[in-house]
């Protein structure tokens, strides 16, 4: 069943569509913060009951938060904070390489849609190989050879 559950998945058109509402800081609503003791990550949420991430986010104590804009602000008042049942990894995971670093993660009640959460859009049509994408974080890498 996580092998069907992937192959469908990783066969549909994944890739966030650009909205340039959310440059300049301000946060997507489909952006799921993965708290833990370990190291913060970042999700998406693909459904009201899964959220899609690296699996090497797979940490002690995890905690899935959404609605956030800010993760150092501690009065935020649109958040939720839900548990979560299973993580399943991609069957060909490991933790030695970034190849098939991906990760489900399916929550334990559905989450409320409103403002501050909502689903990604994914594109209608398959995403040519190559395509420039866009990923959301709360964080930024700088490279020289980016055009």
């Amino acid at each position: 069943m996580k092998l069907i559950l992937f192959w469908a998945l990783l066969n549909l058109p994944v890739a966030l569509a650009f909205d340039p509402d959310y440059l300049n800081g301000i946060t997507p609503p489909y952006l799921v913060y993965l708290k833990s003791d370990y190291l913060p990550c970042v999700g998406v949420l693909i459904h009201p009951l899964w959220v899609i991430t690296a699996a090497h986010c797979n940490l002690p104590k995890l905690q899935v938060m959404l609605g956030i804009t800010n993760p150092s602000n501690d009065n935020e008042k649109n958040i939720q904070v839900v548990g979560h049942v299973k993580m399943i990894h991609h069957p060909y995971f490991s933790i030695t390489s970034i190849e098939h670093d991906l990760m489900l993660i399916k929550l334990r009640e559905s989450v409320e849609l409103n403002d501050y959460v909502q689903l990604v859009n994914l594109p209608e049509e398959p995403v040519r190989e190559e395509t420039m994408c866009m990923v959301s974080t709360w964080a930024y890498n700088l490279c020289d050879d980016c055009e």
